[in-house]
């Protein structure tokens, strides 16, 4: 899958995030299933993963691997929502003017 910075995105995540259950990282703020966001930022970790930042959501600097870095949520976790242009359908749906016929 493709993403991209200001791209809308679902949460299809379903449970708790692994740091929210081990109560390392409470306060923080985490996406929920079924919830939209919007891709703040797209960041490559260091096993080539791929982790977004929300504009939705902005957490506090942690302390992480010697840096100090916001709470990303793995791409996995999330599927691009497809904006449909339905103007065509809607266009069907007009009556076309009636035609006069003269004799």
């Amino acid at each position: 899958m493709r993403f991209h910075v200001g791209q809308k995105v679902r949460c299809v995540k379903v449970g708790p995030w692994t740091t929210e259950m081990s109560g390392k990282r409470t306060g923080r703020v985490y996406p929920r299933g079924g919830q939209d966001f919007t891709i703040r930022e797209i960041v490559l970790n260091e096993e080539g993963r791929i982790f977004f930042l929300l504009i939705e959501i902005k957490n506090d600097l942690i302390l992480h691997k010697g840096t100090l870095q916001e709470t990303r949520f793995f791409s996995g976790h999330f599927r691009p929502i497809r904006q449909t242009d339905i103007s065509i359908f809607k266009a069907l749906l007009v009556k076309p003017p009636k035609v006069r016929a003269d004799a």
